[in-house]
């Protein structure tokens, strides 16, 4: 993060459906690391497949792709 912001981190399915959830909040300037288990917001282990984390702060906003093979 370049400077204080709020960020939201969340997974989507390829229906663009949210899943899950890993974030929420103010992140301090620097560099972070998340880890997502494979699990929806439940806690309910999800299927092999296509999936896409999308990273919103107060100016920006980014998509990756993820591919989650058990």
């Amino acid at each position: 993060m370049p400077n204080n912001s709020q960020v939201s981190i969340s997974i989507f399915d390829i229906l663009g459906r949210q899943v899950h959830k890993l974030h929420q909040g103010i992140l301090v300037k620097g560099r972070h690391n998340f880890t997502w288990n494979g699990k929806n917001s439940r806690g309910n282990a999800l299927s092999s497949g296509t999936y896409f984390v999308l990273v919103k702060s107060n100016n920006h906003s980014e998509i990756q792709k993820l591919l989650m093979l058990k």
